[in-house]
């Protein structure tokens, strides 16, 4: 039996594969509208190709077409699909109550992150707060895994051969509090357990401040991390002594398990 590759290695049925990469686009928040010549040219796909994948995509309400912009953005049915598997994933239903505990508690946003490739991760859900410190963030957003704070969590609950292999030989900086030591970076991701809570402000994105606990499976591996973003001038001293109080609490139910 033969098996189909497509253009970039990957195995199965290249037209699936592509219409799977068109969708996935469409599901970022800064290409989320887009025109088909974009959408060629980030998928290094040829735009006639595109043109037919993009067509039999409306005619099943994966995507809508705005004429007037000659814009295309997922269709409609995509979020009958999201409310679908929302309600099959145990991920989701475990942890949807205790994101909105966390925000009622806090007033802060509260979201759950999952990796998606070997160093990407993404918001899958959120919940916002009501309170003055709240961060508005976009689920479908994908980030590099160290480029957040809770990044750490995948490294945390990796083999120490996984963790060398995963941490890249120069962190990258992106404030002037970020942590750069491999070293201490790894020590302080190996310290990390299932009723830990890992607070940190200011070190990736300027202003603002979060507090993370680990989502575990029924067998103990990671699936997901759960985290409280707010800014950070607004969660300082008993706020943030608060909002730790409320995340440890999360953690030892959430994990209650393990």
């Amino acid at each position: 039996m033969t098996v189909e590759t497509s253009p970039d290695g990957r195995q199965g049925s290249p037209a699936v594969d592509s219409a799977a990469r068109i969708l996935e686009l469409l599901s970022r928040y800064r290409t989320r509208t887009s025109t088909l010549s974009e959408i060629a040219a980030a998928l290094e796909l040829p735009k006639s190709t595109v043109l037919r994948i993009l067509r039999t995509l409306q005619a099943h309400s994966l995507v809508h077409h705005d004429a007037e912009t000659r814009r295309y953005q997922l269709g409609f049915f995509t979020a009958v699909l999201g409310s679908r598997a929302a309600e099959g994933l145990d991920s989701f239903t475990r942890t949807r109550p205790f994101l909105t505990e966390i925000s009622e508690r806090t007033g802060l946003t509260a979201a759950l992150v999952q990796r998606v490739s070997a160093d990407r991760l993404m918001y899958v859900a959120e919940q916002h707060g009501a309170g003055p410190s709240t961060v508005h963030i976009s689920v479908g957003n994908r980030f590099p895994m160290f480029e957040v704070s809770f990044g750490r969590w995948w490294v945390a609950f990796s083999t120490p051969a996984e963790r060398e292999a995963l941490v890249p030989a120069a962190l990258p900086a992106v404030t002037d509090r970020t942590p750069t030591d491999r070293e201490a970076y790894l020590r302080d991701c190996a310290a990390l357990g299932s009723r830990s809570v890992l607070v940190t402000r200011d070190e990736y994105i300027p202003g603002v401040f979060t507090s993370s606990c680990a989502a575990l499976d029924p067998r103990g591996q990671l699936e997901g991390v759960v985290v409280a973003l707010g800014f950070s001038q607004s969660v300082d001293g008993p706020a943030e002594q608060a909002v730790h109080t409320v995340m440890t609490d999360v953690a030892t139910r959430l994990n209650a398990h393990i």
